[in-house]
């Protein structure tokens, strides 16, 4: 039994990050969800004065605001948070809720590249001058990160994780992954194993300083590569997820570290799969 003056903040931070396990990322996202419903509010409700009103309300605003599945996350997490309270209390102090506005998601779109517009990525990466400050050359560690990309199937969180005790001696990988905690394998090549020993560290892709610093020699890459302006490891990771998915149908969901193919719709680009492309054909034509 906890008190009920509790606000949404205090039991967050005393009860639900205590008793659940999370990735600091997630802690991070989840925090942020909750200072904003405060914010918009303008003070940080107490446990038993949440309702549906409020809450839907303020996912009202979010939608005014935010892309659909911005919304929809802040609004998951704010509601999560809400739910475990009310599991939580003994008293009957803190409502269920029970009709909180949903928001409309619409289907994703994935896009994806080429085998070929990968292969020009990685070249193109080869080419970039100079050392890092932690002292990887940059051409091999932007090209050696879209390669293990491409073969592992593995989140930019992991590859960067990855060490050499992860990889066995003919490429395969066994690392569990941050984001689910789940069990990876997947396999590198034996030229790709040979780019990623070579590096001369260990883990040897890891970044050392802010992320905008790695996102920025990745975009350098990827514009040498005549590949546009958008798209960097989530772009490398769904064009090889739907690689898998035309040439391998069906272990897409095992190649993506995904515990259901429900996850996979954010990545496999549906335009490479002829299979999925439902269509009568065409009209006879009349003389």
């Amino acid at each position: 039994m906890f008190r009920q003056s509790l606000s949404l903040p205090s039991y967050f931070e005393s009860h639900y990050v205590l008793y659940r396990t999370l990735a600091v990322g997630s802690i991070d996202t989840l925090r942020r969800s909750i200072r904003q419903f405060c914010q918009w509010l303008g003070r940080e409700p107490l446990l038993p004065e949440l309702s549906d009103e409020m809450l839907s309300r303020w996912v009202q605003h979010l939608e005014a605001t935010y892309a659909p599945i911005t919304a929809h996350n802040k609004r998951c997490d704010v509601l999560g948070v809400w739910l475990d309270a009310f599991h939580w209390d003994q008293t009957g102090g803190v409502q269920q809720p029970r009709r909180v506005r949903v928001v409309k998601v619409p289907e994703p779109e994935p896009d994806s590249w080429s085998d070929a517009d990968v292969a020009a990525y990685a070249a193109a990466a080869r080419g970039l001058p100079g050392r890092f400050l932690f002292g990887a050359a940059r051409g091999a560690f932007i090209e050696t990160t879209i390669h293990v990309t491409w073969e592992s199937g593995l989140r930019r969180a992991d590859v960067q994780a990855l060490t050499l005790e992860h990889v066995a001696p003919d490429g395969t990988i066994q690392k569990t992954q941050s984001k689910t905690g789940h069990l990876h394998c997947g396999k590198l090549s034996l030229g790709t194993l040979e780019l990623f020993r070579s590096l001369g560290r260990n883990p040897p892709l890891a970044w050392v300083g802010h992320r905008s610093g790695f996102e920025y020699w990745m975009s350098k890459a990827r514009e040498l590569a005549g590949l546009g302006d958008k798209g960097q490891l989530q772009r490398i990771r769904a064009s090889a997820g739907t690689h898998v998915a035309i040439h391998q149908p069906g272990m897409e969901t095992k190649f993506l570290g995904h515990t259901t193919p429900k996850a996979d719709k954010w990545y496999i680009d549906k335009r490479r799969l002829p299979r999925l492309a439902i269509s009568p054909g065409s009209l006879p034509v009349k003389p």
